[in-house]
């Protein structure tokens, strides 16, 4: 899929809050006297935890929640389980076409309870035949880290059950297992007679079908203790990248010819075409410039230097937390400055930093107080698209960790829902506690998976399960979010959208709301600006579910019977599109608008004398 053709709903955010410009001096009409319908009142209104995944197609993939369906292992009998509180599902990799790998922890016995999963199958467990090898031995546990091509590619580090050479990197192409590296065996890129030992790890497998991993406690001719760690390539190219005091890296800020020293575990990427990578390493100098990124031979970071646009304040020591490489060959770091600024980069431009706006138009900002290193992911695709997770200034400190998109929106937020059984409800009593490091992945097609633990109440941080999750990126159809309120007599409305919301055509999409009590005079409202979930008056059922400003439209009857629920709402918004006053609010409208909608009626016994709806959200087509 082109750029071109993905909205990935961040046209839909961006133009949104075009159209909020138009939107701010605009007036609502007011058919109803001042303690009715929502007015058009600019104001930034609270947070609603369950706005980001209500409002985008979330599903669970897998949970380890034991009277979910979700924490059912697939494909595997008897029934076994994921398991934990916070270490059932690793961090996800994959491959930039869709394709996923996860880790996973069951309540297998000890010897078999380990999983890699691709795809959603269980492709290899631990205590199964090892399938590279004929001789009798099976797999051990796996690392989280493997390798996975578009074209059907897997490529493993395993010890296995063998008594001697039992480390190896293995692969699988061409529908065919092979061993690509073992313990002992001869590394292609240095001379003949040196060979690996027993720590291979950060396999990548390149699109070409050779892998690349690290290798530690290499033996042979001429290797010391100082100089046996290497980052190789193997298969019809051998390369050898970096070897600990052998190679220097080039462009070092402090202008000196300093080898490297240590290689980071994990901190190496690969583009699939093996074009470019990225490492974190340590050099032999002076321990107040030794941390550094390597990128494709070449220091682009370094320790007691400055990051590009923030002048005069240095990396300390340790101020480098991550580095990573998105799959369009762009390398990412994050970490902290001399001053406890916290900053994110990409290709040495800052993309976020403490203090900023979390997304462009928000005035919720980067904060680490109640989160020392602030930001804990960055993620990318080949086509330019990003995600920046970090920690707020939310005063509540249970919602104030966040996902966000492009600079533009929030895709998820601690305190979310999740539904757990998939029958489109927030009803299962599990919501987001805390993402992990780097526990997400940002494909070409638009999709987010991530991985998360759960809580079972947003009064608490307590963690009682984790849930890997993915988000469709892409999603316009409308989706209905918030929480309705109760009637005097026990009516619950439901608003729904049917057809196509448009920003041109004359009709063709109605909001609907059923389920409300008969013979109330009420009337429709919407806003451009964003979700909330605001108390609707003290002691009330209602939210009020749209962020100001709002407009109001027509008012209208419910017909149906007095004190039964046989009342309804129905109103075409694309006709009131069409035919609205140049200075309502959104106009002028774009396709790529997301819309928040809800219905506003009378109930004289309750709180307000009034009551809502439920909100729906839906982004305009052309």
């Amino acid at each position: 899929m082109t750029s071109s053709a993905r909205s990935l709903r961040v046209a839909a955010a961006a133009a949104a809050l075009s159209a909020l410009a138009h939107a701010q001096d605009a007036l609502s009409t007011e058919p109803m006297d001042s303690d009715a319908a929502p007015r058009a009142v600019a104001g930034p209104g609270p947070i609603d935890p369950a706005a980001a995944l209500r409002a985008l197609n979330a599903t669970v993939i897998f949970s380890s929640v034991a009277a979910s369906n979700s924490a059912n292992v697939p494909g595997i009998t008897p029934l076994i389980q994921f398991i934990g509180t916070t270490s059932a599902f690793q961090r996800p990799y994959g491959t930039k076409g869709g394709r996923w790998y996860l880790k996973a922890d069951t309540n297998a016995p000890s010897t078999a309870d380990d999983l890699l999963l691709v795809d959603g199958v269980v492709a290899l467990r631990e205590g199964d035949q090892a399938p590279w090898t004929a001789v009798p031995q099976t797999m051990g546990p796996f690392e989280a880290r493997n390798g996975l091509t578009d074209n059907g590619g897997l490529a493993v580090k395993n010890n296995t059950s063998a008594t001697t050479n039992d480390d190896y990197v293995a692969k699988f192409t061409g529908g065919v297992w092979s061993i690509v590296a073992q313990e002992a065996s001869q590394i292609g890129a240095l001379p003949a007679g040196v060979t690996y030992d027993d720590i291979l790890t950060s396999v990548v497998l390149l699109d070409s079908g050779d892998v690349c991993f690290e290798a530690d406690g290499i033996d042979g001719p001429g290797i010391t203790t100082t100089i046996d760690e290497v980052f190789v390539r193997e298969g019809a190219t051998n390369t050898l990248f970096a070897q600990e005091l052998v190679t220097i890296p080039s462009s070092q800020f402090t202008g000196l010819s300093e080898t490297i020293d240590n290689i980071g575990f994990d901190d190496v990427w690969f583009t699939p075409d093996g074009a470019n990578y990225v490492m974190k390493a340590d050099l032999t100098g002076a321990t107040t410039s030794d941390d550094v990124i390597i990128y494709n031979g070449a220091v682009v970071l370094q320790e007691g230097f400055d990051v590009p646009g923030i002048p005069g304040d240095p990396i300390p020591s340790l101020g480098i937390d991550e580095v990573a490489m998105d799959f369009a060959g762009n390398w990412w770091a994050r970490g902290n400055l001399v001053s406890g600024q916290d900053f994110v980069v990409r290709n040495g431009v800052v993309m976020a930093k403490g203090g900023d706006p979390i997304h462009t138009g928000a005035t919720e900002l980067w904060d680490d107080t109640t989160f020392g290193d602030l930001f804990f992911m960055h993620q990318g695709d080949s086509l330019g698209n990003y995600v920046i997770a970090g920690v707020t200034d939310n005063a509540n400190t249970f919602t104030n960790g966040v996902l966000v998109l492009n600079n533009q929106t929030v895709v998820c937020r601690e305190g979310d829902p999740v539904d757990l059984d998939g029958n489109g409800l927030f009803d299962d009593g599990h919501f987001i506690n805390t993402f992990g490091n780097d526990d997400l992945l940002l494909n070409d097609n638009g999709e987010l998976y991530f991985v998360a633990t759960l809580r079972a109440n947003n009064a608490t941080t307590a963690s009682v399960a984790q849930v890997f999750l993915r988000v469709d990126l892409n999603s316009t159809a409308p989706v209905v979010y918030c929480t309705a309120g109760t009637t005097t007599n026990g009516c619950v409305p439901s608003i729904s959208g049917t057809g196509t919301p448009s920003a041109t055509a004359a009709s063709g999409f109605t909001l609907d709301v059923a389920n409300v009590e008969g013979q109330k005079q009420g009337l429709f409202f919407y806003g451009v600006s964003g979700p909330t979930a605001s108390p609707w008056g003290s002691g009330g059922t209602s939210f009020l579910c749209v962020k100001s400003p709002t407009q109001r439209m027509g008012a209208q009857d419910s017909l149906g019977t007095a004190g039964l629920c046989d009342g309804a709402y129905s109103q075409d918004w694309n006709t009131y599109r069409f035919n609205a006053a140049p200075n309502a609010v959104g106009q002028p409208f774009a396709a790529g608008n997301t819309v928040w909608a809800q219905a506003w009626f009378r109930d004289p016994p309750a709180v307000k004398t009034t009551n809502l709806s439920d909100g729906l959200e839906f982004v305009l087509q052309p």
